[in-house]
């Protein structure tokens, strides 16, 4: 999770703890604290706080929208506690509620951040490709009863590696200063039960980003867009000329590297 240096706390005994959080986005209006509104943070915040007898404050590499799934989400927060980390775990777990597990959770250096610090995030978006709905994957994958040319979108995907300004490719209320990311992987796998499963992996993505690279490419899949029409919107910075935003509940956040 981070380097394996002796961790280091300060004089007043702070502690950094990272974890390693899964999550099914169903339950939770996002990841960010909301007003009103259950979220990854407020639960999780809300459950060290008893724990730790202090406020706490989760620091995550990535937030997600509502209805975005993690297989492994990376966070971390400071504490004068010293509850080893295996009760901190098996404590939040009870705490927090159906819908988010903490997995890990291990002393770290004080100068780690599970932002700051990440390398790359990897996406995985799955998309139900049959005429049938499911009863079983509901609310877990995007179900296209169309057939889609999934050679055709493979090839698509080959298309868009690099590093790029991705407006057109970022939510229109996106607000981030560097729009420039690298998109280091981008492929399609097969899996049971008719899934098409769509992996990204970058150094960073916009707001909506990987929603709306599965939307225009399931376009694309579908013939409403041409070969190659993926690069061209790209290249028009302009968010009006890629296809629509997936649904949410079809994303997955499955890995942070750090190295």
């Amino acid at each position: 999770m981070a380097r394996r240096d002796p961790v280091q706390r300060d004089e007043s005994g702070v502690r950094n703890v990272a974890l390693v959080v899964e999550y099914d986005g169903r339950g939770f209006a996002g990841w960010q604290l909301q007003p009103g509104q259950r979220t990854v943070q407020s639960a999780l915040e809300e459950s060290l706080a008893v724990l730790c007898g202090h406020p706490v404050v989760v620091r995550v590499a990535g937030r997600t929208d509502s209805g975005v799934h993690a297989w492994a989400q990376r966070a971390h927060f400071f504490t004068r506690s010293t509850l080893p980390c295996d009760r901190l775990l098996r404590g939040v777990n009870a705490l927090a509620g159906d819908g988010v597990r903490v997995v890990k959770a291990e002393e770290v250096q004080l100068d780690w951040d599970a932002r700051r610090n990440a390398r790359s995030k990897l996406y995985c978006y799955r998309i139900l490709a049959r005429a049938a709905p499911s009863a079983l994957l509901a609310g877990s994958t995007w179900h296209v009863p169309w057939p889609l040319d999934v050679d055709l979108m493979e090839a698509e995907l080959a298309g868009l590696l690099g590093t790029f300004d991705w407006t057109s490719y970022c939510a229109a209320d996106g607000s981030d200063p560097n729009p420039a990311k690298e998109l280091k992987a981008a492929y399609l796998q097969r899996e049971e039960h008719e899934v098409l499963a769509i992996r990204f992996e970058g150094s960073g993505f916009l707001k909506h980003m990987v929603r709306i690279l599965v939307g225009t490419l399931v376009e694309v899949g579908l013939g409403k867009r041409k070969p190659g029409s993926m690069v061209e919107a790209r290249a028009a910075r302009d968010r009006r000329a890629a296809g629509r935003t997936a649904p949410a509940e079809g994303l997955y956040l499955e890995l942070v590297r750090y190295c």
